[in-house]
C-alpha cells in the first residue's frame, strides 16, 4: 500500500547535495526519502514496540520527493536520452520525442551527428520538462562581542525557492502502520539545513485519491523472452559486493533477481554515481557514507532466451540494494519511455500533450490591500519606468545620428570640448547658450554689455568646421527635437552620448589612418 504527500514550501529550502563546506554550494533537486523518515523519527518514542519495525526493519520505505506539474509527478531524465548536438530536444516546456535518442537502440550514429547526452532537469509523462528554480545568497558568521559580521566566515547558500511543490510517497504492508507514520509526518514541519534562521518551513499534507497510475510503470510483457531488459532507476540505487563492501557493480543474480548466465550490457548502460554522508539530526553527526548510482542511470542486462520472471518480480517488489526504508532501490523495469516509438525506431515512446490555452495552473498569489504609505513607492516605481523608457529614446536618437556621415571628420578634440560643456552646464538653457549663443559681430562694446561670449560652435575654428554641410544646424536641430519630445535633462544626456560616442569614432577613424 502506497499513501503519496505532497510537500509545498512556505520557504526557501536548503538541501545540500554535498557535504564539503568549502567551494561552489549545490543543493539537490529532490527531496531524499531520509527526510521524511526524519519527519518520521522525531516521534521514535511514540510508536513504542512498532519502532523496529518503522525505522530498522525495513517495512515502510519513504519515497523521495520529485518537483510535482499540474498535480504529477516528475521523474529524472534517463540518461540513455541523448539529442544530437546543435539541435533542440525540447520546445519552450516540452520534449520533442522526435529529437531525442535512446542510446541503447541507437546501433550506428549518422556520420554527421554528434549525439550528447541529456544530464539534467524532470520530466513529466505528459511531456511536459519541470525546471527547478534555485536562490543563492551570502551570509556571514556574527560576531557578538564586537556586534559585527565575523571577518573572514561568509557562506554561500544555495536554496530551492518557496513555492515549489512536491510529491513523494510512503509505503507499508501494514496499513494500520502505515497511517500512523503518515500522521506523524504531515502537517507544517522544518526540513533541510539552516532551519533556526528563514530556511526550511514546508507544509506537508496527504494527496487524496492521487492514483498510482499516474507514475510511469514497470511493463514485465516481454520478459523472459531472453531479450534485453532496461532498468531505470528511479532512486539512488546502494549495492554491496561479494565481501560486504559498497559497489558500483551490482550482481545482476544476487541483486536483482535475474537467473543464471543474466549479464550487464556495460557498452549500453548509462550510469553516474555518487558519494555522501548524510547528516543525522538526533545524534548531531553524520551517518555511514553511501556509495551509490545515481537515480536516472539506465542498466541493460543480457538474459537467456527462456527463463521463468517470477522471480525476478517478487525480488524487486520492493525495490533492489540496501538503504530501501530512505527511498534508495526504486527502479522501473521496461518503462516505456526507454522503449522505442516501433520496430527499428530509436526515439522514446512519448505521448507530448501541450497544455490547452487559458487553462494555465493557478497559481498563489498574496494580496496585500493599498495603503496611503504606497504611494510614495508607487511614485517612485512610475518615475524609474518612465526613466528606463527615456534613456532607451535618448539611445535610440544617438544611433541615428552617429549613422549619418555629415558628422565625420569633425576631430575627437571638438567632440570632447563640447561633451564638457553639456556636462557643467546646469540646465537645457544653459548648454544650448554656451553652444549656439550668437555673437555681436563688429561691436564689442556690446559684447561687454551683454557679459556673454559667443556660443562654442559660433566663433573660431569650431565655427568653420561646423558651417561645412550645415552640421551646426541639423545638431542644433536634433537637440531641440529630443528637449521638446522627452525634456531638457535628457537632452542634455543625448548631447552628452553622443559626443562620446563621435569621439570613438573620430578616434578610430583617425588610427586607422595613420596606420596605413
Amino acid at each position: 500500500m502506497k499513501r503519496f504527500l505532497k510537500t509545498t514550501f512556505l520557504s526557501e529550502v536548503i538541501l545540500n547535495a554535498h557535504t564539503a563546506t568549502e567551494g561552489k554550494p549545490l543543493s539537490l533537486d529532490y527531496i531524499p526519502g531520509s527526510v521524511f523518515l526524519g519527519l518520521a523519527a522525531e516521534h521514535y518514542s511514540d510508536f513504542g514496540e512498532k519502532a523496529f519495525d518503522v525505522f530498522h526493519g525495513g517495512k515502510v520505505r519513504f519515497g523521495d520527493g520529485h518537483l510535482a506539474k499540474n498535480n504529477t509527478r516528475s521523474l529524472k531524465m534517463p540518461l540513455a536520452w541523448f539529442y544530437a548536438k546543435g539541435e533542440k530536444y525540447q520546445d519552450a516546456d516540452c520534449l520533442l520525442p522526435d529529437q531525442i535518442y535512446i542510446h541503447h537502440q541507437v546501433s550506428t550514429p549518422k556520420a554527421d551527428q554528434q549525439l550528447k547526452q541529456i544530464r539534467e532537469g524532470f520530466f513529466t509523462r505528459q511531456g511536459s520538462i519541470v525546471k527547478i528554480q534555485h536562490s543563492f545568497a551570502l551570509k556571514s558568521a556574527y560576531d557578538s562581542e564586537k556586534r559585527r559580521s565575523e571577518t573572514g566566515l561568509v557562506y554561500g547558500y544555495d536554496s530551492l525557492c518557496r513555492g515549489l511543490e512536491w510529491i513523494s510517497w510512503i509505503e507499508s504492508e501494514d496499513e494500520a502502520l502505515l497511517d500512523a507514520v503518515v500522521k506523524k509526518v504531515i502537517g507544517e514541519r522544518y526540513i533541510g539545513r539552516s532551519r533556526s534562521s528563514q530556511y526550511g518551513r514546508v507544509k506537508i499534507e496527504a494527496i487524496e485519491g492521487f492514483a498510482i497510475d499516474q507514475d510511469y510503470q514497470s511493463d514485465f510483457s516481454r520478459l523472459g523472452q531472453g531479450s534485453e531488459l532496461v532498468v531505470y532507476a528511479e532512486g539512488n540505487l546502494c549495492f554491496l559486493d561479494a565481501f560486504g563492501q559498497p559497489t558500483y557493480q551490482p550482481d545482476p543474480v544476487k541483486d536483482f533477481g535475474l537467473p543464471s548466465g543474466s549479464s550487464i550490457l556495460w557498452d549500453k548502460s548509462q550510469i553516474r554515481t555518487d558519494c555522501f554522508a548524510p547528516w543525522n539530526h538526533i545524534r548531531k553527526s553524520r551517518d555511514l557514507e553511501r556509495v551509490c548510482i545515481d537515480k536516472g542511470s539506465v542498466i541493460v542486462f543480457q538474459t537467456p532466451e527462456k527463463w521463468d520472471a517470477s522471480q525476478f518480480q517478487a525480488k524487486i517488489a520492493h525495490g533492489v540494494g540496501i538503504y530501501r526504508s530512505e527511498g534508495m532501490g526504486e527502479i522501473l523495469v521496461n518503462p516505456e519511455f526507454l522503449m522505442p516509438q516501433g520496430p527499428g525506431d530509436v526515439h522514446p515512446k512519448i505521448t507530448v500533450k501541450k497544455a490547452e490555452p487559458g487553462h494555465s495552473a493557478p497559481v498563489l498569489m498574496s494580496v496585500v490591500e493599498k495603503d496611503p504609505s504606497d504611494q510614495a513607492l508607487l511614485e517612485w516605481v512610475e518615475y524609474e519606468v518612465e526613466h528606463a523608457s527615456n534613456n532607451r529614446k535618448v539611445i535610440e536618437k544617438v544611433n541615428e545620428l552617429v549613422k549619418q556621415p555629415i558628422f565625420r571628420g569633425i576631430p575627437a578634440s571638438q567632440w570632447g570640448a563640447i561633451r564638457d560643456i553639456a556636462q557643467s552646464s546646469g540646465d537645457y538653457s544653459t548648454m544650448m547658450e554656451k553652444l549656439f549663443e550668437k555673437s555681436e559681430r563688429g561691436n564689442r562694446q556690446e559684447d561687454k554689455k551683454r557679459k556673454k561670449d559667443p556660443g562654442f560652435l559660433m566663433h573660431g575654428k569650431s565655427e568653420k568646421i561646423w558651417q561645412e554641410k550645415e552640421r551646426r544646424e541639423k545638431l542644433q536641430k536634433k537637440i531641440e527635437e529630443v528637449e521638446a519630445r522627452i525634456g531638457g535633462m535628457y537632452a542634455i544626456r543625448f548631447v552628452v552620448n553622443l559626443c562620446a560616442e563621435m569621439a570613438k569614432q573620430a578616434s578610430s577613424l583617425k588610427s586607422k589612418g595613420s596606420s596605413k
